[in-house]
This record gives C-alpha cells, structure tokens and sequence, in this order.
C-alpha cells in the first residue's frame, strides 16, 4: 500500500507537478517581457518570500508543508509559459504578488483554511495590494496549473519514506528525531534555487539520509561526553 502510494506520488512529480529552471532560462534568454525600467528578479527574491511565508505559517501554527506546497504552486506557475508569470521576471511587485498569492491558495487547500481577501490585502499585505488584484491573480494561477494544486511536497516524502523502516528501528524516538531533522533541511533546501529545482522525492529521500547521519554524529557524540564524563568522575573519586 506505501509503495504503490509512493509510486503514485513519483509519478505526480514527473508529470503535472513538475517545474522547470525558469530563472535561469531568464536570464540566457531576450524575454519581451523586459523594459527599460524593469527590474529582473533573483533567487534571493524568491527565497525571501519562502522565508516570509515559513513566518506566516508559524504565526498560525500549522506545518511548514502548507509553506513548501505554496513554493511549488509558485515555482510550477512562473515555469509556465502565460503572460502573467513573464511579466513577473521583470516586476518584483507582480513577483511577490504571485507567491503571496500561491500561499493563500496553499493554505485554503492544504490547510483548509478560509482566508478573506481583505484580511490578505489589510494585514498580511499591510495594503500593498487591492482585494481584486488578490482575487484575479488566483483566478489566474488556478486556471494556468488546471486546478491541481494538491501535488506532493517534500515533507509528506519524508514522512511516507520513513514509513517504511525496518519496525526494529523505527521507534517513536527515532522516528521522531529523524523527522524533525529531515524536515528542517528540506525547509532549509526549499529556500536554495539550484536545490529545489531537483525532485521533492531526491531532496527527501537526501534529506533523510543527511539526517540518519547527523543522528548517528549525535549519539557517539553523547556517548563519548558520557565517557569522558565518568571518567572525570573517577579521577576524583
């Protein structure tokens, strides 16, 4: 049953939920989107808007997952080719507009939140942008990914390939530690452009293998601290 809802997930992200290197393609290339006054946005845009909305979730207390979905909603609707996402190479306003827009989504689909565009436009946008530019822009977005916005993310990866441990190692300590470590390196990974252009599946499945080894490091090195410590104990006695 987890494997064959693994394979099912694989294939999702191969498929509709795939994104490509838009802003690298941007950057090789005369887009007619460009003028005079435009500014062309960065990785270090798109990672500060990761790292707002790892913000806003926190402030709700829900997953940091409804953040990742709202990055690959986002990252899945600038690799499209509409007229919408090529202005926003060249508009960090359109830019923001867009990722602030793709976490509403998030949080309405994921997190079956409900979520007034007033409330986005007053606080969350502290004004910078009007109710109906909110409400067009998701329109838009729903419309240009064909309504699927419930692909997998990275975390739900984790979870699903830490499942399928051996049941002799998979204590809820284990299990535990190995998850919170995992997790906080794919946030972290999410937020690196280059990384995050890989499969959720391959930065999950790095991501556990980086946390099994960090896990390890820290048990010897507790282990050692406990050694040293008797040791020291000893010499007084």
């Amino acid at each position: 049953m987890l494997l064959d809802q693994l394979q099912t997930m694989q294939l999702q992200e191969e498929t509709f939920y795939k994104s490509s290197d838009y802003l690298s393609e941007l950057s090789t290339s005369a887009s007619p989107y460009r003028s005079h006054s435009s500014e062309q946005v960065t990785h270090a845009d798109r990672s500060s808007m990761i790292t707002w909305s790892y913000q806003i979730v926190d402030c709700c207390r829900i997953s940091r997952s409804i953040a990742l979905s709202a990055t690959s909603l986002f990252d899945r609707f600038m690799s499209k080719q509409s007229l919408r996402a090529g202005l926003a190479m060249h508009s960090k306003y359109d830019f923001q507009l867009i990722f602030i827009t793709c976490l509403i989504i998030a949080l309405k689909a994921r997190a079956g939140m409900v979520v007034e565009s007033d409330f986005v436009s007053a606080t969350m946008c502290q004004g910078l942008y009007q109710q109906d530019e909110i409400v067009s822009m998701e329109m838009k977005i729903l419309k240009v990914l064909g309504w699927r916005v419930n692909g997998p993310n990275i975390h739900e990866f984790i979870h699903l390939y830490l499942e399928l441990l051996p049941d002799d190692v998979k204590s809820s300590k284990t299990i535990a530690m190995l998850t919170d470590l995992a997790t906080a390196m794919a946030e972290q990974a999410t937020l690196d452009y280059p990384m995050a252009l890989r499969a959720p599946s391959t930065i999950a499945m790095a991501c556990i293998l980086s946390s099994m080894h960090h896990a390890v490091a820290r048990v010897a090195s507790t282990r050692e601290d406990c050694i040293a410590s008797y040791d020291d104990s000893c010499q007084y006695q």
